[in-house]
């Protein structure tokens, strides 16, 4: 073999070494997950459904037919769950319930987000 050849195995090398070493560096944070769910286990009906019914401003608001969206079950309440309007409603933007009615306490938020998180549960 060459000198020619062996420098060109020998550069080829370092640059492969450098190029596949280097990539492990490159890794994407962890997604933020709220450590607090890691004990919580809430589901639409012994946990969210109650604070939905107790939470409601208006009378009817969230009933069948209701253009605000029917939250009266689980699976009414999925259309708004799966195109993400119930989170960006009561998470993101926190006004609803909107104002005029209880707002919702630190818990209750912890407890809707730890089940979104969670994939919505029914049980």
């Amino acid at each position: 073999m060459t000198l020619r050849a062996l420098e060109f195995f020998f550069t080829s090398g370092v640059i492969f070494t450098v190029l596949f070493s280097s990539c492990t560096k490159d890794k994407l944070p962890e997604p933020q997950v709220n450590s607090a769910c890691d004990t919580l286990m809430p589901v639409y009906i012994g946990t969210i459904k109650p604070i939905i019914d107790s939470k409601c401003a208006i009378p009817g608001c969230h009933s069948a037919g209701s253009s605000a969206g029917d939250f009266t079950t689980y699976e009414s309440m999925l259309p708004r769950l799966d195109n993400g309007r119930f989170k960006k409603r009561t998470l993101d933007q926190r006004d609803m319930p909107p104002q005029g009615s209880e707002p919702l306490t630190e818990e209750e938020l912890l407890l809707i987000e730890c089940w979104i998180n969670a994939g919505f549960p029914k049980q």
